[in-house]
């Protein structure tokens, strides 16, 4: 019902892209409070539609949802937001988005089946990637900004990443893996 949604520019887009471990979520955090900046918010990979409107991006009635389901999650697993928090009003990772056209890092985290991940790094991700901005596009149709991005599924799928986003800037972390 809004066809103008196809023809929103998403300009240069900022990727962190880094292994685990290398400070891809306190970059991608500092990054999200930049005011012309526009980070994918975890409340809001998820639930799509309706788009967030700028004037309630922080109220949002679905920040509380998903706080409340990250809570159930914290009970089955109360270690990982020790070693990964993402609050429901903070950046998130765009594997999340890239799940919805089940080619993501995603799957194999969750779940660890091989013979996915194999798939996966063989895959052709020009589709995943096509799906990702389209809801780039539906997300800043009425909360507009800048994007800054992160995930390490985007260091597997560059060739696919740089299709769809020519202008894109890339941001790689690192660290000594030994101290």
């Amino acid at each position: 019902t809004h066809p103008e949604v196809a023809q929103e520019a998403v300009v240069a887009p900022l990727f962190v892209i880094g292994l685990p471990r290398t400070g891809t979520t306190l970059l991608s955090a500092l990054l999200a409070e930049d005011p012309r900046r526009r980070a994918l918010r975890r409340w809001e990979s998820g639930d799509l539609v309706p788009p967030p409107e700028a004037a309630t991006f922080d109220t949002d009635p679905r920040i509380e949802e998903t706080r409340a389901s990250s809570q159930m999650l914290d009970l089955i697993n109360p270690g990982f937001k020790a070693i990964h928090h993402e609050p429901a009003e903070g950046p998130t990772e765009c594997v999340t988005l890239l799940a919805q056209h089940f080619v993501s890092l995603l799957w194999e985290t969750v779940a660890n089946v091989p013979t996915y991940g194999e798939w996966l790094l063989a895959a052709d991700e020009r589709d995943a990637y096509a799906h990702h901005h389209d809801c780039l596009q539906l997300l800043q149709s009425r909360a507009p900004g800048r994007w800054s991005l992160k995930s390490p599924h985007h260091g597997l799928a560059l060739d696919a990443l740089l299709a769809q986003y020519p202008d894109a800037h890339i941001v790689v972390t690192h660290r000594d893996p030994v101290p």
